[in-house]
């Protein structure tokens, strides 16, 4: 009993030492900051005023990096499933000093209008459909027209581009396996979104296209989503 309560008041001396470190360190700087401002400049409003300046380039920052997410996220949906909405996105960024990959798993609610489209024709004469009637020239990044490939997949292997070792393989799981590919980092997903694409690949109603790029992207009108995959 001892043992533990000992390791616990040495973990909570060693956060408060750090913090008082960190607090040490930025009162520092903030001194060295506060000597390149002029004597007379250094008034309660001029320093607030440098304060709001920074938060302001923080936010900004912060909304510029979220804007470009999110656009990167659409901008993968084929332009003929019209208006999505993302649902979820869980990915990871690679340290590439350890040779890690950027993976991640994106996924988008269709609208009852697409999926009833899809259930008729087909996705392939749905996309065709679509890229005859696209507006030419427009300033839009996605996807017109890709081939389709329906499901089941007999075989997921033929989606990998390589697998190093035997250890990154999840037995009846794509999904896993597919972020696992390259060095066994995968990014971990949600059990139920885990669940939605393996099925959505291993039963009759859904398609997936493989990218050059790197990823794949799957349509499952039955539980009206799609999917974007990627091992970059």
């Amino acid at each position: 009993m001892i043992k533990p309560m000992l390791i616990a008041i040495f973990a909570i001396s060693c956060i408060i030492a750090l913090g008082v470190l960190l607090i040490t360190f930025a009162v520092y700087l903030w001194k060295k900051f506060l000597r390149l401002i002029p004597q007379k400049m250094q008034s309660p409003v001029t320093i607030l005023c440098i304060i709001a300046l920074c938060v302001s380039l923080v936010v900004y920052v912060n909304a510029s990096w979220e804007q470009f997410t999110y656009d990167y996220h659409m901008n993968q949906v084929p332009r003929s499933l019209g208006n999505v909405k993302i649902v979820y996105a869980k990915e990871k960024l690679g340290e590439f000093w350890k040779g890690e990959n950027t993976n991640g798993v994106i996924a988008y609610q269709l609208s009852p209008e697409t999926v009833k489209e899809i259930e008729e024709k087909g996705m392939n004469d749905f996309a065709e459909f679509f890229a005859k009637k696209a507006p030419a020239g427009i300033k839009d990044k996605r996807p017109i027209h890709e081939r389709w490939i329906p499901t089941p997949v007999a075989d997921t292997s033929k989606l990998l581009d390589r697998v190093v070792n035997e250890f990154c393989v999840v037995k009846n799981n794509f999904l896993a396996t597919y972020l696992n590919r390259r060095y066994c980092v995968g990014v971990k997903t949600e059990p139920e979104i885990e669940a939605q694409i393996n099925q959505a690949l291993s039963t009759p109603g859904s398609y997936y296209t493989h990218r050059q790029s790197g990823s794949v992207f799957i349509i499952a009108p039955k539980i009206s989503r799609a999917f974007f995959i990627y091992v970059y």
